[in-house]
């Protein structure tokens, strides 16, 4: 086991911006983190219902990175009788079917992360683990920016059809006149 001034939170280069935060010695700890984050990530408040009306959500559809948390289900940590959660923060865009993938991950990493920590081989597996989580939010990011060009450019090809069309009709119905 290390000591509580000896754990230190591993560092990877990332495409993405996250961190990892879970309980060392009954304090919250970083365990890992992108090189490059922002202190916001570590909050637990995250704005999720921006209020929009709904010509703004027809037109401009959201593609603005938000923070996502994860929270991991409750596991027993090695030799203690108290449980615990691991929670992965990450900015980005992220539809449900990824979050439930990030979730399913977390969910069946937390105990061997706790395990490595315990141990003090917080870099054995956490790496791999990272690798998945990382992949994943990121994939999900780029999909759901792609996603929201296509719906971008697809309305503004619909509100020129219909401008064009109420020109037409004008035009139609001041000739008819």
């Amino acid at each position: 086991m290390i000591n509580k001034n000896e754990v230190r939170e591993l560092i990877v280069d990332s495409p993405i911006e996250f961190v990892l935060v879970g309980t060392y010695l009954n304090e919250r700890v970083i365990l890992a983190r992108s090189r490059k984050y922002n202190i916001d990530l570590l909050s637990d408040i995250s704005i999720h219902n921006r209020k929009t009306n709904n010509v703004s959500k027809f037109f401009f559809v959201n593609s603005t990175p938000r923070v996502n948390h994860i929270n991991s289900r409750l596991v027993r940590k090695s030799g203690m009788d108290r449980q615990d959660t691991l929670k992965f923060s990450w900015r980005g865009i992220c539809n449900s079917e990824d979050f439930s993938k990030i979730q399913e991950i977390l969910d069946m990493s937390t105990p061997l992360i706790y395990l490595d920590t315990y141990k003090g081989r917080l870099d054995n597996n956490l790496k791999w683990i990272l690798a998945d989580l990382v992949y994943i939010a990121n994939e999900a990011n780029k999909h759901s920016q792609s996603v929201s060009k296509k719906r971008k450019l697809i309305n503004i090809s619909f509100a020129l059809v219909y401008i064009i069309f109420a020109i037409f009709f004008l035009i139609y119905t001041s000739i008819k006149l």
